[in-house]
């Protein structure tokens, strides 16, 4: 067999080869589900009902933000006096968020201003609330923001 010959036949089956292995790392490789974007659900222990939504538009790259989070009770009654923690950050790049939001105390009918998020970049943010009431005890929700 020539070399020449030897070259028309290798290249192909190395190129088959190459295209089989990268086909399987593509049909194997992990899938992650789209992210909940859901903006009003039950906390973990179900002990209460929060909800986000942006003031002023949806959020964008850049500008600090303000959310209003409503809290109820299951039956619908609103949370009055709680106190809330929020945290978070982007999970895919290993960081936490850029400022220090604060939660403010209550505003009435279960209404609580959030107020200094901010968002550097596109992609999936998670703000980590953590509610805590005399009454009720603790109980947490997570959100995620998609930019």
């Amino acid at each position: 067999m020539h070399k020449k010959s030897w070259g028309i036949i290798v290249i192909p089956v190395l190129a088959l080869v190459a295209l089989f292995c990268f086909a399987q790392i593509y049909l194997t490789a992990p899938r992650h589900d789209a992210p909940d974007v859901t903006r009003a659900k039950s906390t973990e222990n179900k002990l209460f009902v929060a909800s986000i939504a942006p003031e002023g538009g949806e959020p964008k790259v850049g500008p600090l933000s303000s959310w209003m989070l409503t809290l109820r009770l299951p039956n619908g009654h609103p949370v009055r006096n709680a106190l809330i923690s929020l945290d978070g950050g982007m999970p895919d790049h290993n960081h936490g968020l850029p400022t220090k939001p604060t939660v403010s105390t209550d505003l009435g009918e279960g209404h609580y201003r959030i107020e200094g998020l901010k968002f550097t970049m596109p992609g999936v943010w998670v703000l980590k609330l953590v509610i805590s009431t005399a009454d009720f005890g603790s109980d947490e929700a997570t959100f995620n923001v998609v930019l």
